[in-house]
Parts: C-alpha cells; structure tokens; sequence
C-alpha cells in the first residue's frame, strides 16, 4: 500500500472494487475543504461529467473572474474557491483604484526595493568595494609570492656555488649596512644643500648692502664716472653685482680701461680693481688715425697725427670702425694689417725701438723708419725677424749713424746689411 501522505501513489489489488472512501477513511482524516465526490466512486475512474446550463450567478463570477485577472501565487485555491459542498467560490474583487478628480495620478505610497534608482544611496558607489579589497588582497599576495621566490632562487643559486649561509647572512647584513649609511650621508648632504641655500636666499633678500666702493688702480677716468657706468652704487646688494658684468660695461663705454676686477669685502665693501691700457699703434685711416693698443682694441679716433711713444703705420684704405671694439680689417687690410703686427712685435723684441714708422702700402717693398732719420728697407718680409736684427746691430755699431747721420738700410739681400748716408730714398 501507498505511504500515508499519498494513498493514489501505488497500485494494490486489494484496493480494486472498493470506493474511494473506503479506501481514505481508514488512512486519513477527512479535510475540510476539498473535491466533493460521489459515494461508491470506483477507484481509478472518473465520475461523467455533464453539462450545465450556465446560470446567472455563474455568468457574474465568469465576469468577475475574466475583470480581476490571475490570482498572486502562493494563495491556497482549495481553501478559497471550494466551499463544504464542493461548490467553487467567486475571486473577491479587488478595489478600483481612485484617480483625483483633476486627472493626474496620485503619487504612490508603496516603498520601492533597495538597490532601484530612486532609492540609491547618493556619493561614493561602495557595491563593489569587497571586489576590489579581494583583488588587491590577491595582487599583494602575488606579489610577495614573487619576492618569495626570487630570494630563494638567489640562495639556491648561492648554495650550488658553495657559499654557506652563514655567510650569505653576513653579506646580507653588510650589504644593509652600507645602504643605511649611504642613505644617511645623502640625507646630511641634501640638508647642508637645503640649509645653504635658503641661508644665501635670505641673505640676498636681507642682506649685504653695499656701503663702500673704493677704486684700485690708475686711470685717465674719474672714481665717480667708473662706478656710475659700472651702474655700482651705495646701497646696492652685494650679492646681485656681477663681475663680468661690470668688467664688460666699463670697458666697453670706457676703453682705455684693459680690465675690471671685483673684490668682494663682506658685508658692506666692494673693491674695483682697474687695469688700463695705453695707445701703441696709430693706423692712417683716410683723413685721420685709427688708436690701437696692443691686443687690438680701438682706444680712440683722432684727427691729429700724434707720434710720441707710437708706431704709425701708413698704407691703409679708409673703413668705419667703433670705439671700444676690437679692430677688424676689412679684406684690403686685412694681410696689411697682420704684417704691422708683425713688424711692432719684433720691434718691441729687439729693445732699440720704441716708435717709428711702418709703411706696408706695397706688401713686397715694406719699410720701417727709425727715429724719423734712418729708412729700413724689408722688402717682402720673408726673413723679417733675421732682417730687423740685423739693422739694429748696424745702426748700434755705424758711428755716422750715431752722429745723427740720414740715410738708408738695405735688407732685402742676404748678407749684405750695408748703411747708406745721405737720402733716406734709395
């Protein structure tokens, strides 16, 4: 026989022919609400079915029912639509619902579920705030796995080469040594920096004003014309005065100044140190003279022909120049001007002359003249320093030319250094 919850779950012949309340009545109680079925029904058949003519309580409730829709689940169908003497019950209606006289929907009292967009919590989205922990827990994990096993690949590695660990330890351990200390001489390093640096940054801000200037040094210029194109006054902060600064506006605007030096005399002190320069070659440009001292710097242009102390060197085309500035021939007196330089550093060598006359307007028959009364000829230049010592030691040994004689000395051949008195003209 079947279990006692489900008598219809098997099949017994000793239930065939009897009725289906003699079969249930001795299994279960009998339920309150259930299928009405006819007495002495045979088990495992069922009762005819006939039709009824649909009466008007039954038209109502098929209208009711097809008006109020399926039925939520989870309701008990037995308990609700079948009555004690099997009859089914109609659905109760549901309340239509009230719509305002203006014609807009009322606003809905039901709370919606947690999680929809009305009800979304605002600021910072945290759903997926244990995902994300959960996987930077796992790439931490990965990554210490890692550290794991490359440190133990470096102490295999050690061991199949023979080192202990032992040693390993104490190699490690200098090795953590010599980084600690490291690191700390670049942190003293990086604080004497920073300490220094903003010590000189207040002391630039704050500090170090000029309070005396004094000049060193002879000069054709005044103290007060020095420092003001210097642009170095009382009261200035020391520390913003460049020197090559200075040196480059003073001898620019002053150029018989050779060069500027600043002595720094903390805290209130500066020195400038002056260098001068003097006129030793005057070129015969057009009309009037070009002054050159001995690097080449224009010292000045004059229109009188001053020899005393100087080298004048004739032969030269005309060209502009700026005073202040170094000189820069132009293509026609570019190799005349080369050979001058020439001529004055032999000169200037040999100790006998201290002016004289240079004349290169023929670069292959040049002549210098000495002491305005003995003319030197050279001819192309190409035994110069040969040729100039040789004229000195004549003129230091001819007595005529002692005397105060004029004449000329021919160099052009050599070995043949002869004085001719008379005209300085060959």
């Amino acid at each position: 026989m079947a279990d006692r919850n489900n008598p219809f779950g098997g099949y017994d012949e000793k239930n065939v022919g009897r009725t289906v309340q003699n079969v249930t009545s001795s299994m279960w109680e009998p339920i309150s609400a259930g299928p009405s079925l006819k007495k002495d029904t045979p088990v495992g058949k069922k009762e005819p079915q006939t039709k009824k003519a649909p009466s008007e309580g039954g038209k109502k409730a098929s209208s009711q029912k097809k008006a109020q829709g399926r039925r939520p689940s989870g309701t008990d169908v037995t308990r609700d639509r079948i009555s004690e003497g099997g009859k089914k019950q109609p659905r109760p209606q549901q309340k239509a619902k009230s719509t305002p006289k203006d014609g807009k929907k009322a606003p809905s009292k039901e709370k919606r579920p947690v999680g929809s967009k009305s009800r979304e919590p605002k600021g910072k989205d945290t759903r997926n705030t244990d995902k994300r922990q959960q996987q930077a827990r796992l790439q931490r994990e990965k990554k210490r796995a890692r550290e794991r096993a490359k440190s133990q690949e470096k102490v295999n590695r050690q061991s199949r080469q023979g080192v202990s660990y032992d040693e390993m330890r104490s190699k490690k351990s200098r090795d953590t040594r010599r980084k600690a200390k490291i690191i700390a001489v670049i942190t003293v390093l990086l604080s004497l920096v920073l300490v220094f640096s903003f010590g000189g940054i207040y002391v630039y801000r704050n500090g170090a004003a000029v309070a005396v200037i004094n000049i060193v040094g002879e000069s054709k210029y005044k103290d007060k014309k020095i420092t003001e194109t210097a642009g170095l006054y009382t009261g200035i902060n020391m520390l913003s005065v460049r020197e090559k600064t200075v040196n480059e506006a003073v001898t620019k605007a002053l150029p018989y100044i050779k060069d500027v030096q600043v002595d720094y005399q903390f805290p209130d002190t500066l020195t400038l140190n002056i260098t001068s320069t003097q006129e030793k070659i005057l070129l015969v440009n057009g009309t009037g003279y070009i002054c050159l001292d001995g690097d080449g710097k224009i010292l000045s242009l004059k229109k009188k022909k001053l020899t005393d102390g100087r080298f004048l060197a004739e032969g030269f085309e005309e060209q502009k120049v700026t005073v202040g500035e170094s000189f820069v021939p132009s293509e026609n007196n570019k190799e005349k001007y080369e050979t001058v330089r020439e001529i004055v550093a032999v000169l200037e060598k040999t100790g006998k002359f201290a002016k004289g006359t240079i004349n290169v307007s023929d670069l292959k028959d040049v002549s210098v003249i000495y002491d305005s009364r003995i003319n030197i000829y050279l001819g192309d230049c190409s035994r110069l320093e040969a040729q100039l010592e040789a004229a000195i030691n004549v003129i230091g040994q001819d007595e005529d030319i002692i005397n105060g004689q004029t004449g000329y000395i021919e160099t052009r051949y050599e070995g043949q250094t002869t004085f001719k008195p008379g005209s300085m003209k060959k």
